[in-house]
């Protein structure tokens, strides 16, 4: 299997290191978005959205960071992959909820504090991080409230939705995110999930 990806890439991170965490066996293939390599036709016949990462296994390309995070873990036989109808929905829950109404408003801050500096785009808004923090810090409630009664994202343990969810948290001071200091359960959780060496390979 192939897996490409670009180490700036928050998406790509996730997927790699859920690769490393199960010790699939992958190739890592860097793409070189600065080039444009991610428009090529070769690439773009693998993922048409031309972003990263996309994992090849044999004839099949598989585009979505936490589709190719599921894949894996259960290509791997992995319990963070549960099989049961019901923790499978709601490791499926959070990862959704991840995709949705968490990267919403964190893309914003990753957007004005990172890709419009990295790219000369022109300086943060402070406004537009304004209207934004108000999402972030319900999200980080929620999570921490969450986190309070359950040691993991998914009642059945530890799944791939902790993985997609913590690199987003882990970002939190390259991206201008809140800190941690005011939720202790959150905290506790990414200090777990750090823990794993997958994120420091």
């Amino acid at each position: 299997m192939k897996l490409y990806h670009h180490p700036a890439s928050h998406n790509a991170r996730r997927a790699v290191a859920m690769a490393r965490h199960l010790s699939s066996p992958v190739d890592f293939v860097a793409v070189d978005l600065g080039a444009g390599e991610q428009r090529s036709p070769a690439y773009l016949a693998l993922n048409p959205n031309g972003k990263v990462p996309v994992l090849v296994d044999g004839d099949f390309a598989l585009w979505e960071s936490t589709a190719i995070m599921t894949y894996l873990a259960a290509k791997a036989g992995s319990p963070l992959v549960p099989t049961a109808p019901r923790d499978r929905a709601d490791m499926d829950k959070w990862i959704a909820w991840t995709g949705g109404r968490f990267a919403r408003p964190t893309d914003t801050f990753l957007f004005e504090n990172v890709i419009k500096p990295f790219f000369g785009i022109g300086a943060p808004d402070e406004a537009t991080l304004a209207r934004a923090r108000p999402d972030v810090e319900a999200c980080f409630a929620l999570l921490d409230a969450h986190l309070a009664t359950h040691p993991y994202l998914a009642a059945c343990g530890l799944t791939v939705a902790d993985f997609a969810a913590y690199v987003i948290v882990e970002a939190r001071t390259s991206w201008g995110l809140p800190s941690l200091e005011a939720y202790p359960s959150l905290a506790r959780w990414a200090a777990s999930l750090a823990a794993f060496p997958c994120w420091s390979a």
